[in-house]
């Protein structure tokens, strides 16, 4: 809860407790006034502190995505007999692609920026995946809808892929009774999914949103700073993280070999190989360090990099800042 609210709910109380007793005059509607101005005054300072400290974020996640994809690009080169240094400068341009869809996809507040930033991010990651394959860096281009993964390539035919636990996360979220967010969803171009929280229970401290596979929950009634645009921010950016980790799936292409041997499962093989599992197998690896401290949370890579991302930004959003 921000300081203006807990003063303006210590009124209330006063109010409640004192009855009729508590008159408001002129005199305490302009005080009140001045320190209504006072505490915009104080948040907008807090906003700008949070802007600077958000600024070394970026160029720390900006850094990253430099060295992560041009390390993946020259190490898959390498590895097919290529050159590494040619290949891990390409990496570096498609890291900086990857960067400025993250950067266009935090203002998802804003109609159709989430696609753009989307589409722009799966842009550099493909790029990214080609040189890594060895193949023409801009051969292919893959994206996703939901349980839905899409390749377009050069001179082959299209191809459509299935995400089994994007298709779980829907279907937990219509269990949950979260409903389906339609505009969101095609804002963003991923499925998104909202649900409320009582009042009282967000001043004690509530989840605000969260991201399984691709598919997106968040708080649609947690409006205290304009939280639900950031809540939708910060999961955004875990769709984009978590499809970075495609190449999983490239570097396992013959799955239905594990299905082949697996009781009741081997009629389905071929089917069960074709699926894709990179993104979710990369966020439950990532989550385990909660298994042994839920302090772990603030220091996972991808919450590290969605708090970071953010916007609108908060001030004290995590504890590096």
């Amino acid at each position: 809860m921000s300081l203006k609210s807990k003063i303006m709910a210590t009124a209330l109380g006063l109010t409640t407790l004192f009855g009729p007793t508590v008159n408001i005059d002129s005199k305490s509607v302009v005080s009140e006034q001045k320190i209504e101005y006072k505490l915009e005054a104080k948040i907008e300072q807090n906003n700008a502190q949070a802007r600077d400290y958000n600024l070394e974020g970026r160029a720390a996640v900006l850094g990253f995505d430099l060295l992560i994809n041009g390390l993946k690009s020259g190490l898959g080169a390498y590895a097919n007999g290529e050159d590494f240094w040619p290949a891990f400068g390409k990496g570096l341009g498609a890291g900086a692609i990857v960067y400025a869809g993250k950067e266009i996809a935090s203002h998802n507040r804003y109609p159709f920026l989430g696609v753009s930033g989307k589409l722009v991010h799966d842009l550099g990651v493909s790029m990214s995946d080609n040189v890594m394959l060895n193949k023409p860096i801009m051969s292919r281009y893959v994206t996703d809808f939901g349980p839905i993964e899409i390749h377009f390539e050069k001179g082959k035919e299209n191809k459509i892929y299935f995400q089994p636990f994007s298709a779980c996360a829907i279907l937990g979220n219509l269990v949950k009774g979260n409903d389906f967010d339609l505009k969101q969803t095609l804002y963003n171009f991923t499925p998104v999914f909202s649900y409320k929280v009582p009042l009282d229970i967000q001043q004690q401290g509530f989840i605000g949103g969260y991201t399984t596979s691709n598919v997106i929950a968040y708080c649609r009634n947690c409006k205290e700073n304009d939280f639900f645009k950031v809540a939708l921010s910060h999961e955004m950016n875990h769709v984009l993280f978590f499809s970075e980790f495609r190449f999983l799936d490239y570097l396992t292409p013959n799955k239905k070999i594990v299905f082949e041997n697996m009781l009741f499962l081997h009629p389905f093989a071929e089917q069960l190989g074709e699926m894709r599992y990179g993104p979710m197998l990369a966020q439950g690896l990532l989550v385990l360090p909660k298994l042994f401290s839920k302090e772990a949370y603030w220091y996972l890579p991808h919450e590290l990099e969605a708090f970071t991302m953010e916007m609108p930004r908060t001030n004290n959003a995590h504890p590096l800042y």
